[in-house]
């Protein structure tokens, strides 16, 4: 729902104008959360299980292309139930938190 309210004042002639960019922000924005994966897992690797890095594949998956991605990269790694029961909660517990900011940001946009 919030991302629909965002949406209302659209200009779809505008965002054809900076189609070119967007998929370049697109591609910046999933390295940053490949590499900020690795980098975070890295950090915490210790506090983590064996398998931790599935999760963190799963949520990457999540972040750039939505629940599907997610599914198809737990099925592509065998994730356990329990690993990807706490990897989606994790991505809800995110997802929550950063919505509001873009609601916020759009009222800074010129």
């Amino acid at each position: 729902m919030f991302i629909v309210i965002m949406l209302i004042e659209v200009d779809i002639k505008a965002i054809v104008k900076v189609l070119g960019k967007a998929v370049g922000v697109f591609l910046f924005g999933a390295i940053g959360v490949v590499v900020g994966g690795i980098v975070g897992f890295s950090l915490f690797k210790n506090h983590l299980p064996s398998d931790g890095w599935k999760a963190i594949g799963a949520i990457s998956g999540s972040w750039i292309g939505g629940t599907g991605n997610m599914a198809a990269v737990a099925a592509g790694l065998n994730i356990s139930s329990e690993i990807l029961g706490l990897a989606d909660l994790t991505d809800g517990i995110v997802f929550s938190l950063w919505i509001p900011f873009l609601l916020i940001s759009k009222n800074y946009n010129k």
